[in-house]
């Protein structure tokens, strides 16, 4: 006997999303969001397992606080939460994690997130770990001291490119699971085109706002539009839906980072980087996808069988008759963001105002509504 009934009619029903790259901010940052609210935007946004960053206060980096970690993570489990743990000590690039032990405790993936791992001897260190394990090392790619040189304005697309193609030939000299978080320049790309051509197991996402933002259009006078990386120019964006056309990024993810308002109004220097990005993820890459006309079936690769493929997970559609993971969504539903309707504890969204095509309507985890109509169900 059925719990509950859902009308389908007029709706594509398809596997749960799973976003490789979310902030959830707790512990340390619960103004910005919590676990629960960070969840609630996951629901509405039609995914049910999220890769939380490491950049929490404390950093995700010691035994200890992997651990107090995942007992937060117990007293509100309404999606699947795979912490990622930090590569070295602090996040601070000079002495390595225990990442044998944080492995042993958990650990979903290793990335030091906002900063690239500069020593490239901790690098090799983390990707021969990755091997034995199976682990993503998951890299944000900057030249520090390059980005430094433009406080004001977005760095140029070679502060990224040149960090891909460095990682990617210590990639190839040590093997391991290398992916590439929030690729954002074609230099990047085709990096990991050369990579993917040479067997190397070298993997990549792509942002929403990085496909549908030009940034030749935007002001970047305060931090509205700040996010690292940089959104990038009509060219590099073009790129990035090629890319996606040829099979080239192998995922997508939120890069949902919640800040309070006043730290976006800020000047571009001063202000955070970063916008909420769950709840409209799915409807920002359709909206895209149509205009670029590629198929519904790529974007279903990219969030939902891909994400979990790169995380050693088979695919999770029904079991048994009696546990689904299933996304229910309207692809032709248009809908204007509105700040008062986000769930998320942070309203930074650069969408607000935009309207945008498709929509999340009802998301289904194990014997669970989580969400039902595009309300919360389970607040």
């Amino acid at each position: 006997q059925a719990e509950y009934v859902l009308d389908g009619s007029g709706l594509l029903a398809m596997p749960s999303f799973t976003d490789l790259h979310v902030h959830f901010r707790e512990p340390g940052f619960e103004h910005k969001e919590t676990l629960l609210t960070g969840q609630y935007a996951a629901i509405r946004g039609g995914v049910a397992q999220v890769v939380t960053m490491p950049n929490t206060k404390p950093p995700i980096d010691r035994a200890d606080r992997l651990n107090h970690y995942q007992h937060l993570i117990s007293k509100n489990p309404l999606i699947d939460i795979l912490p990622s743990v930090a590569i070295t000590l602090d996040q601070a690039g000079q002495e390595l994690t225990d990442l044998e032990t944080l492995t042993q405790l958990g650990a979903a993936a290793y990335t030091d997130d906002g900063r690239t791992v500069m020593d490239p001897e901790h690098l090799k260190t983390a990707l021969e770990i990755s091997q034995k394990h199976h682990k993503l090392v998951m890299t944000h790619s900057e030249d520090h001291e390059a980005a430094a040189k433009t406080p004001n304005k977005p760095y140029p697309p070679e502060v990224e490119s040149d960090i891909v193609a460095r990682d990617i030939q210590i990639l190839e000299q040590t093997g391991g699971y290398l992916h590439i978080a929030h690729l954002s320049t074609e230099g990047a790309l085709q990096a990991v085109a050369e990579g993917k051509k040479k067997g190397l197991t070298v993997s990549c996402e792509v942002s929403p706002q990085h496909l549908y933002f030009n940034a030749d259009q935007l002001n970047f006078e305060t931090a509205q539009y700040k996010v690292n990386p940089p959104l990038r120019g009509e060219a590099n964006r073009q790129a990035l839906i090629e890319g996606v056309k040829k099979g080239l990024i192998d995922a997508i993810a939120s890069d949902h980072a919640p800040h309070e308002a006043s730290s976006k109004v800020e000047p571009y220097t001063t202000g955070a980087y970063g916008f909420t990005g769950l709840e409209t993820m799915f409807s920002v890459v359709n909206t895209v996808f149509e205009a670029s006309n590629i198929p519904m079936q790529t974007l279903i690769r990219m969030m939902s069988l891909n994400p979990r493929e790169l995380l050693g997970q088979a695919p999770n559609y029904i079991e048994d008759n009696t546990q689904a993971n299933l996304v229910l969504i309207d692809p032709a539903a248009e809908w204007t963001v509105s700040a008062e309707e986000l769930v998320s504890k942070s309203q930074n969204s650069p969408w607000v105002g935009k309207t945008l095509k498709g929509k999340v309507i009802h998301l289904v985890k194990g014997q669970q509504l989580l969400l039902k109509g595009g309300k919360i169900n389970v607040i």
